[in-house]
């Protein structure tokens, strides 16, 4: 009885299967195909609504450890 898996495929629950990431869903979408359609007064879009600020030149924190 130790050896028996209790979350497996079909126990988990229907939603999780379905769910979809935030940013990769219809707003996301409409996002990309809705921006390029239109002129706008600026030549670049920053995608800053993922929190990927990296992307958008952020110098990563690196923390280092004293011995």
């Amino acid at each position: 009885m130790a050896n028996q898996k209790v979350l497996t495929i079909d126990t988990i629950n229907p939603n999780v299967k379905t769910m979809e990431y935030a940013v990769r869903g219809p707003i996301f979408k409409q996002k990309n195909t809705h921006i390029y359609a239109k002129q706008y007064p600026f030549k670049n879009v920053i995608k800053a609504n993922i929190g990927d600020c990296h992307a958008m030149g952020q110098t990563p924190i690196t923390l280092f450890d004293k011995w």
